[in-house]
C-alpha cells in the first residue's frame, strides 16, 4: 500500500486548544501520509459526532484512515503506522481502555485505523445512524463507561452486529493509546 493512501485526520469543532496539529503534521510529513485537519462545524447536535462526520467526508478518498484525537500525540515519531493496519479481513484496529484507569471503557475511539472499504464505510455509516437511546438501553457496566459519544456507538456496532463483530482488531492500550502515566511512570 501506497503511504499516500494513508491519511491521518484529526481536529474538532470547536478549534482545539492543543496544539497537536504540529506533532501530527510533522509526524506526517516524515512517514509520507496525508494529513487534515478539521475544525468546522457539520451540523451535528452531539460535537462527538462530529469525528464521523469528518471520516465521512474523507474515507472515499484514502484506502486507510487513522484518526486521533486533538488532546494526543505521537510519541514514538519514528514508528509508522502500518504495523497496526488492520488484517485484509478486518476493518479495524483500535485500542482497550487502558487497565490501570478506574474509568474505563471498552475501547477508546480517541485513535483508530479504520481500512476505508465497503465495511469500515458502511460501520462508520451506521454509527452516524444509530441513535443514542438505542445505545444506552442496551449498555450494562461490562462496556464501562458511558460516554454518550461517537464511541458508545462503535462499541455498539463491534458487540451486537453481525456485519461488524469479527472484524476488529483490538490491541492492548499500550500499543497506541498511551497517557501521560505511561510513559512518566505508570509502565
Amino acid at each position: 500500500m501506497s503511504q499516500s493512501r494513508i491519511c491521518v485526520l484529526s481536529g474538532r469543532y470547536p478549534a482545539s486548544r492543543f496544539a497537536s496539529i504540529y506533532n501530527h503534521r510533522a509526524y506526517c510529513n516524515q512517514h509520507g501520509y496525508a494529513y487534515i485537519h478539521c475544525n468546522w462545524p457539520t451540523g451535528q447536535a452531539n460535537p462527538y459526532l462530529n469525528k464521523l462526520a469528518y471520516i465521512q467526508e474523507y474515507i472515499d478518498a484514502f484506502d486507510m484512515l487513522f484518526w486521533i484525537d486533538d488532546d494526543a500525540f505521537f510519541l514514538n515519531i519514528d514508528k509508522p503506522l502500518t504495523e497496526f493496519i488492520p488484517p485484509d479481513d478486518h476493518y479495524l484496529s483500535i485500542c482497550a481502555s487502558p487497565g490501570f484507569k478506574s474509568l474505563k471503557t471498552f475501547f477508546s475511539s480517541g485513535q483508530f485505523v479504520l481500512r476505508c472499504n465497503a465495511v469500515g464505510k458502511d460501520f462508520i455509516r451506521s454509527a452516524m445512524e444509530l441513535s443514542e437511546q438505542t445505545v444506552k438501553d442496551w449498555w450494562s457496566e461490562e462496556y464501562g463507561f458511558f460516554t454518550g459519544g461517537d464511541q458508545d456507538r462503535m462499541v455498539y456496532l463491534c458487540n451486537t452486529d453481525d456485519r461488524f463483530k469479527d472484524g476488529y482488531q483490538l490491541w492492548d492500550y499500550k500499543h497506541f493509546n498511551s497517557r501521560a502515566a505511561n510513559v512518566f511512570g505508570e509502565d
